[in-house]
C-alpha cells in the first residue's frame, strides 16, 4: 500500500515529502513522488531508489540524532539526484539535495532547516514503506 512520508518542518515555506512511496513490483527498489519546497522554490517529480540505497538511507537516518556528522543521503537509482538530512546543531536538521528533470534542462539545489523532533516520525514512515 502506498505511503506518504513527510518530514515535519513547522513552516509552510519548507517541505520534504515522499508521496505514495512503495516498493517497486520487481523488488529492485522503491518509488515515490518527491515533493520539495525551500522558500520560493519547489519541485515535484518521480523519485526511484534501489533497495540498497533505501536501506542505507534508513540506517544513516538512525545515526543522525547521534550527531556523527555524516548526512543520511537517499540517492536516486539513476543520475546524481539525492536528498540529504544531517544534524545541524541546536535542535535542527539540515535538509538539502539536488534534483534534475531528465526531460528538460531544469535543476533544483535546495537547503533548509527543520526541527530534529520531526525526524522520528519521518524515519518511522520510511521504515513502514519497506514493510509494505
Amino acid at each position: 500500500m502506498p505511503t506518504d512520508v513527510a518530514l515535519s518542518t513547522n513552516t509552510p515555506s519548507a517541505a520534504l515529502v515522499l508521496k505514495q512511496a512503495l516498493p517497486m513490483p520487481d523488488g529492485s527498489g522503491y518509488a515515490a513522488f518527491l515533493v520539495v519546497r525551500a522558500g520560493p522554490f519547489a519541485a515535484a517529480l518521480p523519485f526511484l531508489a534501489t533497495s540498497d540505497a533505501w536501506l542505507e538511507f534508513v540506517r544513516a537516518l538512525e545515526r543522525v540524532p547521534a550527531g556523527d556528522g555524516a548526512p543520511a543521503r537517499l540517492r536516486a537509482r539513476e543520475g546524481d539526484d539525492f536528498v540529504a538530512i544531517a544534524g545541524a546543531g541546536e535542535g535542527l536538521l539540515a535538509v538539502s539535495g539536488s534534483l534534475h528533470d531528465p526531460d528538460d534542462d531544469q535543476a533544483l539545489r535546495f537547503r533548509f532547516t527543520a526541527p530534529v523532533q520531526g525526524l522520528a516520525a519521518f524515519l518511522s514512515g520510511v521504515r513502514r514503506v519497506m514493510e509494505t
